[in-house]
């Protein structure tokens, strides 16, 4: 069973294009780019449990074209130089894939099929919106519970 009681800041990601609101959300570029004025690490007081069966599930790496290597180099040494990952001291491990992006980028993902058939699935269904903002009409404060 795994046990996760640490979390790292991430970054926002939007996607871009033109869209209605594009114009917008180039006036507030900082809005979704990482900060670093934001602490590497925030701790919480949260324990998460991760269920699994079986071994840890390692699977070897493959070969990259060169092209597809540089992006995923690049990749890693970005998300270490801004703490959004470590170096692993795990016993499981899953190889990165890089996918296009668009005609002519890379997306650096990773394969986890052989992960997600060992892990127990998590149920947490979302609310219907309509049925949270019904519960929110006339309101005038919301507070935590």
């Amino acid at each position: 069973m795994g046990r996760a009681d640490f979390f790292e800041m991430s970054n926002v990601k939007t996607i871009s294009g033109s869209i209605e609101y594009h114009e917008l959300k180039n006036l507030f570029k900082g809005v979704t780019k990482p900060n670093s004025t934001f602490p590497k690490a925030i701790r919480y007081n949260t324990l998460h449990f991760i269920p699994t069966s079986g071994p840890p599930v390692t699977t070897s790496a493959r070969r990259l074209h060169p092209a597809q290597l540089n992006v995923a180099k690049q990749e890693f040494e970005y998300m270490l130089e801004n703490g959004i990952c470590r170096p692993s001291r795990s016993n499981w491990a899953s190889p990165p894939y890089i996918v296009p992006k668009g005609s002519t980028d890379w997306r650096p993902t990773g394969d986890y099929r052989k992960l997600n058939r060992v892990t127990k699935q998590e149920k947490y269904p979302v609310p219907h919106l309509q049925n949270f903002s019904r519960r929110l009409k006339g309101k005038k404060f919301l507070k935590k519970n």
